[in-house]
């Protein structure tokens, strides 16, 4: 009996850990960004694809009353990697180009369990749904990652970079996420970028 109650224990604990989920390795979503570190706040529209190792975002935010509208295309499968920001705010259109100096900004689970979150009201059906956080730390600093247990899909991601004076402490939120890129194109940079 003494047997069978320990594996009973055993078998609950068991039970209650944390199992990886794979997230969906291309999806494109509504971002809004807040970087602590410059006190910034951008909104736009996100295209994450890991398979090919890429992000696109349209991002659109204030300054100073002015509004700007940014393209940026990161590229990490060139050689050298590279990053092309597009200013559609100007006239003519401006671009710029620059390396990619970090690796590919991976959105995955399978980092360290943290612990879970409901996100709205338990207190009727549908009411909200169930989430887990975990953490990944690498070289230059850690990334902290919520994921829906349904589906694994991003929610939310706060990352921190370590290799700069203060660190580089930014936060990600994504809603309306969308399986696949439903254009690709986003990816391509303009004639104005080569």
């Amino acid at each position: 009996m003494k047997v069978f109650c320990l594996l009973v224990v055993i078998a609950c604990v068991y039970a209650q850990q944390h199992t990886p989920c794979v997230s969906p390795q291309q999806w494109q979503a509504t971002l809004r960004r807040y970087d602590q570190t410059r006190q910034t706040s951008t909104s736009g529209a996100y295209y994450y694809d890991a398979v090919n190792n890429r992000i696109a975002e349209q991002e659109y935010f204030d300054n100073k009353g002015t509004q700007t509208r940014l393209w940026i295309i990161d590229l990490w499968y060139g050689n050298p990697p590279q990053r092309y920001v597009v200013n559609q705010s100007t006239t003519p259109t401006v671009c710029t180009k620059s390396p990619l100096t970090g690796p590919f900004f991976t959105i995955a689970s399978g980092e360290t369990y943290d612990d879970d979150t409901f996100f709205g009201c338990g207190g009727f059906p549908d009411g909200g749904f169930e989430a887990f956080n975990s953490y990944n730390n690498t070289v230059n600093g850690s990334l902290h990652t919520t994921f829906s247990s349904r589906g694994c899909v991003p929610i939310q991601a706060f990352r921190v970079v370590n290799t700069t004076v203060p660190n580089d402490v930014t936060s990600y939120y994504w809603s309306n996420v969308v399986l696949g890129i439903v254009n690709p194109n986003v990816f391509v940079p303009p004639p104005e970028c080569r």
